[in-house]
This record gives structure tokens, C-alpha cells and sequence, in this order.
């Protein structure tokens, strides 16, 4: 948009999550070494039950970042973000309160990202690290910290490709406001699992997953399709003292994902502990 090569970003995203995101990204050097984002972020989602009951989320974020930028590797943020969050009860849960939310702190952000492909990635790895700084000051109900944090990699030979990635997120020295714990289940997150069916402030994950490029086509529309499994291990913990090995879940998929233009898509079949069982028709990036 500039002399400085300012971009404007904006993504719509329908579905499970209904969201409208945009950002400006302006360096501040023709180098581009150094960067400043505002950014916006409009989104609503429905709990359907699980930990918190059904309710028709709005959530309200809007921040700014100082970065720099790492070239081809990633980058680093740090910034300020503020946020509303309400929480409306739906008729299945009427007599659920309705709950109103206030965020606001320092955040930083640190990602490297070394994959070749975004949706299907065959060789390369992924990065990130995410402390987040709540505080009173800035506008947020309560004071707490969290971070978020993973890693991901890939790497195959011929049309064989295996990838692993290792998650682990957790509340830092305080208890976290509901709002803001972490949830397992879902597509590849525990898959035999209902999504978000596990909830709280410490989580951990770990996927190996195979898949098999069954044909090539090479065009914009329709560029791969892929055939293949995960295996799934991982858990949520109420207090820190109880994160261990010994109580992980485990799940496990099939499936046929196709690299398109619209982004990943997946028809799958997973099945976890205590014959639980679910199958997938998803759109959307599962990393």
C-alpha cells in the first residue's frame, strides 16, 4: 500500500467458527527488519455443552504489535491486546447465566516456520511460543499468565510422508479464568474425542501421523490427494501437580485429505478410549 511495502490483511472464515480477522502490517524500515500490526478480530462460536454448557460466544479483540522480522524463518511480536468476550445462553441452557468477560495485557509472540507446504507439508518444521501477560491494568477482569507453545515437523520420502508435533500449554503460577483454558478433542487433537470435549489449564498433546500421496494433479483447484493415519496421545490437567504421563488419552484416525484451493480438506473416521467414536467432514487447516 506504500513505499514501504505496507500490506492490509483480511480473512473471512465460516464454519464451526464463524470469524472476520484483518491486519496492517506496516515496516518501518525498507529493510523490513522492524514492523508495527494493529490488528482486529471479530469471532462467534457455539459451546454446545461440554464444560461450559451451550452458549452463543462473541468475543471482541483488537491489539497492537512491534515485530521483528527473523526473513525467511519467522518472526517475534510483542504488544499490547485488549478484548470483550460474551457469553450468551442458548434456549437448550436457559438457565444459564449470561456471562460477560473483560481482557487485557502484554503479549509475545515467537514463530518459525521452515514448512514447504502450509496444508500438506512433506518436509520442513514449525515452531511456536506464545506468553500471554494478563493484567488489571490493562483492562482484564483478573491477573494470570499463560503460554501457549508446540512444535511441529515433517519429512518423507517419495509420496511417503511422516509428521510429528508435540504440544504443551499451561496457566504460569495462577489459576486461569475459564474463558482462557485450553481444550482437547477434535480433528487430529484427540479425534475420537467430540471437539473441545476436554478442557483446563494445562494441556498436553503429542500426534504421529503417515499419509500417502495417492495422485498429483498439479493445479490450482485440486493440487494433491493424500491417504492415511494418526495416532494420538494427550490430556488436560486441573492443577499442575497432576501433569504426568500416567492418565494420557490415546485416539486414533483414517483419513482422505485433498490439498485444494479452498485449503485442506478432510473425510475422516477416528476412534478413542471407551469406544468412542466420530467422523469428520472438515475444512480447514488441522496445525
Amino acid at each position: 500500500l506504500n513505499r514501504l511495502r505496507g500490506e492490509a490483511k483480511f480473512a473471512v472464515q465460516i464454519g464451526e467458527e464463524n470469524r472476520l480477522s484483518s491486519e496492517f502490517y506496516q515496516p518501518l524500515h525498507s529493510t523490513g527488519r522492524f514492523f508495527v500490526s494493529p490488528i482486529l478480530d471479530v469471532l462467534e462460536v457455539s459451546t454446545d455443552g461440554g464444560s461450559f454448557g451451550d452458549y452463543n460466544v462473541d468475543l471482541f479483540s483488537g491489539g497492537i504489535d512491534l515485530g521483528l522480522s527473523l526473513g525467511r524463518w519467522g518472526e517475534l511480536r510483542c504488544g499490547l491486546t485488549r478484548g470483550t468476550i460474551r457469553a450468551r445462553a442458548r434456549e437448550s441452557s436457559s438457565n444459564l447465566p449470561d456471562l460477560d468477560f473483560d481482557r487485557g495485557g502484554l503479549r509475545a509472540l515467537l514463530i518459525i516456520d521452515q514448512l514447504d507446504n502450509p496444508n500438506f507439508p512433506r518436509h520442513g518444521w514449525f515452531a511456536n511460543a506464545e506468553l500471554l501477560n494478563s493484567r488489571e491494568s490493562f483492562g482484564a477482569d483478573r491477573d494470570y499468565d499463560r503460554l501457549i507453545s508446540g512444535v511441529f515437523g515433517a519429512a518423507s520420502s517419495g509420496r511417503h510422508t511422516v509428521l510429528g508435533s508435540v504440544e504443551y500449554d499451561s496457566a504460569l503460577g495462577t489459576d486461569l479464568p475459564a474463558y482462557e483454558e485450553f481444550s482437547l478433542g477434535g480433528l487430529f487433537r484427540l479425534s475420537g474425542y467430540a471437539p473441545d470435549s476436554l478442557s483446563g489449564p494445562y494441556l498436553g498433546a503429542a500426534v504421529l501421523s503417515y499419509y500417502y500421496q495417492v495422485a498429483d494433479f498439479g493445479t490450482q483447484i485440486v493440487s494433491g490427494v493424500y491417504a492415511g493415519g494418526s495416532v494420538e496421545t494427550g490430556n488436560v490437567w486441573q492443577n499442575s501437580d497432576e501433569v504426568g504421563v500416567d492418565d494420557l488419552r490415546w485416539s486414533g484416525s483414517i483419513y482422505i485429505g485433498v490439498d485444494s484451493y479452498f485449503g485442506p480438506f478432510y473425510l475422516a473416521y477416528a476412534r478413542g478410549e471407551g469406544s468412542q467414536d466420530a467422523w469428520y467432514l472438515f475444512v480447514g487447516r488441522s496445525f
